[in-house]
C-alpha cells in the first residue's frame, strides 16, 4: 500500500486537509483512512475515521496540528503510521 500524500489549505481556523493513496495495481482498494492529530507539543489522538478524501479539521487561533492519516483497503490491510507528520498546520492570530 502506498502512503497516502496531503495537500492543506486553510479556511479560517480550519484546515481542509486532503489525503490520497492508492493501492498496489490489482488489490482490493483503499476503503478508508485514519486521520491523526496532535496539538502543539502533544501527543497524537484519533481524529476521524473517514470514507472521504477531503476532511475539515477544526483548529484554534494560536495552535499548531500534526497530521497524518494510515490508508486501510477493504481487506483491512493496515498502512504502518509513519515516523513523522504528513501535513503540519500553525493556526496564526489575527490582528484586528
Amino acid at each position: 500500500m502506498d502512503r497516502a500524500r496531503y495537500t492543506v489549505r486553510i479556511e479560517s481556523s480550519d484546515a481542509v486537509a486532503g489525503a490520497a493513496g492508492a493501492d498496489a495495481a490489482g488489490a482490493s482498494g483503499i476503503a478508508s483512512y485514519e486521520i491523526y492529530r496532535a496539538r502543539d507539543k502533544g501527543s497524537y489522538r484519533l481524529y476521524n475515521r473517514t470514507t472521504q478524501r477531503v476532511l475539515t479539521v477544526a483548529g484554534e487561533r494560536g495552535r499548531t496540528y500534526r497530521l497524518y492519516s494510515i490508508a486501510i483497503d477493504a481487506a483491512g490491510n493496515r498502512e504502518t503510521a509513519p515516523e513523522t507528520y504528513g501535513a503540519l498546520v500553525r493556526v496564526l492570530k489575527l490582528k484586528r
